[in-house]
């Protein structure tokens, strides 16, 4: 490793880091000179770099924010329908959503089912106050660094959709759950909370 540079260590650490905390149990991950391999239960699965590059220069060409700004612009009309595990009592839902996030098939669900459940997995926590002992419930099923990984999401996509609105979570193309988390806490406090919160104010204000 001492022959790559300081960058390309770094960023080999934070894709490590990214993959333990995702990957499916079993899968391996293999780089070859052209793409990357995954491999899980004798399935392949081949990305090739070109197409990743191609994907980063498409988020870059903007900052993070505005795209995810814009990600929330217009006025929702749909009629807003809640999950069936929302009329659980708090702890049996806080318990359903840690057993469904730990689900191998939650990493192919979509972006609006995983951003719906990440939403109402920090209702829930934020409203029995992010109690140690819902530390403690995550961390009989998750590893520590994944239950602190979880927890941040479930905090960002909450404040987000609460600032915004929740009939906004289902109409997003473009925010991902690993973009709020990649921000920086200035950057999603201080920027896109208080603008998504001006959207809504502007949106009730036209009712």
């Amino acid at each position: 490793m001492e022959h790559y540079s300081l960058k390309l260590r770094e960023l080999l650490k934070q894709t490590a880091d990214a993959w333990v905390l995702e990957r499916s149990n079993g899968e391996e991950l293999w780089f070859t000179p052209t793409s990357f391999r995954i491999e899980t239960e004798g399935r392949t699965q081949s990305v090739d770099y070109i197409n990743l590059v191609a994907e980063e220069e498409e988020i870059s060409e903007t900052t993070l924010v505005k795209r995810c700004l814009e990600d929330l612009e217009g006025i929702d009309t749909s009629i807003l329908t809640f999950p069936p595990y929302f009329s659980k009592p708090e702890p049996e839902r806080l318990c359903y959503l840690i057993a469904y996030i730990d689900r191998k098939s939650f990493p192919q669900k979509s972006i609006i089912k995983r951003l719906e459940s990440y939403y109402y997995l920090g209702d829930v926590l934020t409203s029995r106050g992010w109690a140690a002992k819902d530390n403690g419930a995550m961390l009989k099923v998750f590893k520590a660094r994944k239950t602190k990984y979880i927890r941040k999401i479930a905090k960002r996509v909450y404040a987000l959709f609460s600032a915004r609105g929740i009939a906004h979570l289902y109409t997003v193309s473009f925010i991902r759950s690993t973009y709020l988390v990649r921000m920086s806490e200035t950057d999603f406090y201080g920027q896109l909370i208080p603008a998504a919160r001006i959207m809504r104010m502007e949106e009730l204000a036209h009712e």
